[in-house]
């Protein structure tokens, strides 16, 4: 799925709080080459808001509570439930309308 979504011309980035070892792991298998670990919530937003700044549209897919605040800055944010809770880490009075940049090629 990676691998066609670069075809298409996505660039597909991890932001991840995890460790590097298991982010190099995450990254092998799912053959991602622009990973970056470690990373506390605001670290996420903060590199979404720069991927933004270059005229980048976001889509944030998330898996958790700490998820929250970048899931809100992307331009489009997908939160994920774990299998079994049955419960959206974002509630609806936290998403923000998801809003979408024109690039010149949209106009």
């Amino acid at each position: 799925m990676i691998a066609e979504l670069e075809r298409m011309g996505v660039e597909v980035v991890v932001l991840t709080g995890d460790n590097r070892l298991a982010a190099d792991y995450l990254a092998k298998q799912i053959e991602v080459k622009n990973i970056r670990a470690e990373l506390f919530p605001a670290e996420k937003v903060s590199a979404i808001t720069d991927l933004q700044c270059q005229a980048k549209t976001v889509c944030m897919i998330g898996d958790g509570v700490n998820d929250v605040p970048a899931l809100k800055t992307a331009d489009v944010g997908v939160a994920m439930g774990s299998m079994g809770r049955g419960k959206s880490p974002v509630r609806p009075s936290q998403a923000r309308p998801a809003s979408r940049r024109m690039d010149s090629k949209d106009r």
